[in-house]
């Protein structure tokens, strides 16, 4: 049993002794064992902690020297890439103006704005070695004058087309359209005004100014397009009246008042 203990005893000493040496071994290698570390792994740590904006700068790099043959340097186009995200991140909120509106007109509720929901207002150019992004003025306007802005509801005008006698009254054919008041804007002004706040990013002082505008039907072959202005209206309710009465007023309307031209001083009578 003794002799067991001096056994183990002396294997355990022989193993402090290897490790002993291992470790002034290590300590005198410590720096090569670093170096050769940091060149095996580096390069991989140093990718991993880079900064998302300079791998797209790369990437937006090497797209603008296939494409083009040239391209800015990197800090350029980080530099354009962080305007992008900061012109993305701006949000509009802007009230409308408007003047001498009638109480039927409803006026529409404050406009959210933002690049997001309008990403082909923000173009990208490319002179010679310098890169940017920039708010597009043109855009803008084209989009505003095509499809309007939401909540703003703008006139609708229609033509007449030609004159005929009916009787012994004059009787108009239309385009169809029935005219409708509304707002209207300058397209140029406010494309002018958005574009500047969001370059600026900030909406404290940005406000649409409307305008009320009646709809008008134009007269046919006016060089000068002329059109009727709405003298009075009127408005009766026969709901609930009996069905023959009902057909009785639309045929009444549409044979006798719809689309009657009244030359100035003549007398209508019903």
């Amino acid at each position: 049993m003794q002799r067991n203990h001096t056994h183990i005893l002396r294997g355990l000493a022989a193993v402090l002794f290897v490790g002993l040496l291992s470790l002034d071994w290590l300590g005198e290698r410590a720096p090569a064992i670093l170096a050769f570390t940091s060149q095996m792994f580096g390069a991989h740590m140093a990718a991993s902690k880079a900064d998302p904006l300079d791998r797209k700068a790369e990437r937006m790099q090497e797209r603008l020297h296939r494409h083009f043959g040239r391209s800015p340097s990197l800090a350029n186009l980080r530099s354009a890439l962080q305007e992008r995200q900061r012109l993305f991140a701006t949000l509009l909120t802007v009230p409308f103006v408007v003047d001498a509106a009638p109480s039927s007109i409803v006026i529409p509720e404050p406009w959210t704005v933002s690049l997001q929901q309008h990403p082909l207002w923000l173009t990208f150019d490319l002179t010679g070695n310098t890169a940017r992004f920039f708010v597009d003025i043109h855009r803008m306007q084209e989009d505003l004058t095509t499809f309007g802005i939401p909540g703003v509801v703008r006139p609708v005008h229609g033509s007449i087309l030609t004159f005929a006698e009916d009787g012994k009254v004059l009787r108009a054919t239309t385009d169809g359209v029935v005219p409708v008041n509304g707002l209207t804007y300058d397209a140029a002004n406010v494309a002018f005004l958005l574009a500047s706040a969001l370059s600026q990013g900030h909406s404290s002082a940005v406000s649409v100014p409307l305008e009320y505008e009646e709809g008008r039907m134009y007269l046919p072959q006016e060089e000068a397009q002329k059109h009727l202005v709405l003298l009075s209206s009127g408005r009766s309710n026969y709901a609930g009246s009996p069905w023959g009465r009902e057909k009785n007023i639309e045929k009444a309307v549409r044979e006798h008042l719809n689309n009657i031209f009244i030359p100035p001083g003549a007398t209508f009578s019903f």
